[in-house]
């Protein structure tokens, strides 16, 4: 979970925006004209939160219905931060920690097919295993997966016991999908491309699934049609300056998502520099065509440390948006970049909270605001129509 460029509209919207808002929409001011959307932000509260002091990634199942990555920070700014998976029945006004395995320096996935239908990957950390867990009954009771490979970090439940992994082999350096159609009795490895890492998957169905990681060095995206039995790639047109090794990337997917088998969109980042490189790089790129061609729709350079990136996430084939932390006065700061031309053109406002991860729930998008407090901001079109 984790661009500024020329062109991009300056929308700014003064203090009062920087103030907390707790469950209510955010108007335009009188003097600006109307946002294409709305902003509402909720606050909730943790019962029994041993671990997870904010949330950095949320997924609705009902109206009211949420489950949520937690996160505590390191201390003194040093080593890794701890994970604990959350679970609301109150629209995300209040959470409680579920008792699986507290996580440190990785999170939780978590994926749901509906209220009832999710899985569950975490690490065992005593163990020293991946634990995928599975519920047909709102997380009111979890039984435990045939699947143990840690090489596994993505996983997709499509329902009905069926559902895919992403992992990678450090030894033999080799990526490949996992698939099981029969709750997990069994699975099928698939390989991918010879020295493709994977990082994000998105399956829009059975048989059609892409995969964005790293190639000879590069960002690139795999597409499948038959369920991983084949694949073909696509390199992005971002080259990465450092790292020596071919199945490593500088640049690293970031957001991964599609509205149907045809529409979708990637965000990608730096993430690694070398010493002497300060040059910090993020674009935002979309198909139309199931993933074999990707366009790109937003490009920035910027300062190492000075601009982070998270979420790209559309509502429909224009109106779009992309989270982000900026600093201003060194000090991190939330900012919503939003396009209603599918991407041509970008405006952006300041945010009250920075937001780590959106997803689609209904006609809006739920993100999660990754700072101190359990806050949650949907996003939902206006009523008018946008062009």
């Amino acid at each position: 979970m984790r661009t500024a460029s020329a062109g991009i509209l300056a929308v700014i919207i003064s203090a009062w925006l920087m103030t907390e808002i707790r469950a209510t929409t955010v108007p335009a001011q009188a003097n600006m004209p109307a946002l294409p959307f709305t902003l509402t932000w909720t606050q909730g509260k943790c019962r029994n939160c041993k671990i997870a002091d904010r949330i950095v990634d949320v997924e609705y199942v009902t109206a009211d219905e949420a489950w949520a990555v937690g996160y505590a920070p390191p201390g003194g700014d040093a080593g890794a931060g701890d994970y604990a998976t959350l679970h609301s029945r109150d629209g995300g006004k209040s959470w409680i920690e579920i008792s699986e395995p507290w996580q440190h320096n990785e999170g939780p996935s978590i994926s749901f097919v509906n209220a009832n239908e999710g899985w569950l990957r975490d690490v065992d950390i005593v163990a020293a295993e991946t634990r995928l867990m599975e519920t047909d009954d709102h997380g009111k009771s979890w039984r435990r997966l045939e699947m143990r490979d840690l090489g596994v970090k993505a996983v997709q439940n499509l329902g009905g016991g069926a559902g895919y992994g992403a992992g990678y082999d450090v030894y033999g350096k080799e990526g490949y999908l996992i698939a099981t159609s029969d709750h997990g009795r069994h699975w099928k490895r698939l390989p991918f491309p010879q020295v493709f890492s994977p990082e994000l998957m998105y399956f829009t169905g059975r048989q059609h699934g892409v995969v964005a990681g790293c190639l000879d060095r590069h960002p690139a995206v795999i597409k499948t049609t038959d369920g991983g039995l084949h694949w073909t790639t696509t390199a992005l047109n971002l080259a990465s300056r450092n790292s020596k090794d071919s199945t490593f990337c500088d640049v690293e997917p970031d957001s991964l998502d599609f509205l149907d088998a045809q529409h979708g969109w990637l965000l990608v980042s730096k993430h690694a520099f070398g010493l002497q490189d300060e040059r910090g790089e993020a674009a935002a790129f979309s198909t139309n065509d199931g993933g074999a061609t990707w366009k790109t729709v937003y490009h920035a350079t910027f300062r190492a440390g000075q601009e982070q990136f998270y979420s790209l996430n559309f509502l429909d084939a224009n109106l779009g948006f992309l989270a982000q932390i900026g600093t201003r006065k060194a000090e991190p700061v939330g900012v919503l970049h939003y396009t209603t031309d599918g991407g041509h053109q970008w405006a952006r406002i300041n945010l009250p909270h920075w937001v780590s991860r959106c997803r689609r729930y209904g006609d809006a998008l739920e993100c999660a605001a990754g700072e101190g407090g359990f806050w949650v901001l949907r996003i939902s079109p206006s009523a008018q129509p946008h062009k």
